[in-house]
């Protein structure tokens, strides 16, 4: 299932091109999400147990302030 919050995507880290999230539930306690970029083909593939996670992971990058 393609994920609703895509817009919330920030740019490949490698490439810059459009990322898409998509969720795959297990039904029992895990997310299973998938980003994608459309141009280069990078992919996070992880388990989480919400979908928001995912997004989250992907638009993390080294340099930022958050970063401790």
């Amino acid at each position: 299932m393609l994920n609703e919050d895509c817009q919330n995507l920030r740019e490949c880290p490698f490439c810059g091109g459009e990322a898409e999230h998509r969720i795959f539930e297990d039904n029992v306690f895990f997310v299973y999400c998938r980003v994608t970029c459309s141009k280069c083909g990078a992919t996070l593939t992880k388990e989480y147990t919400t979908g928001n996670e995912g997004i989250v992971a992907w638009n993390r990058r080294v340099n930022d302030e958050t970063d401790t």
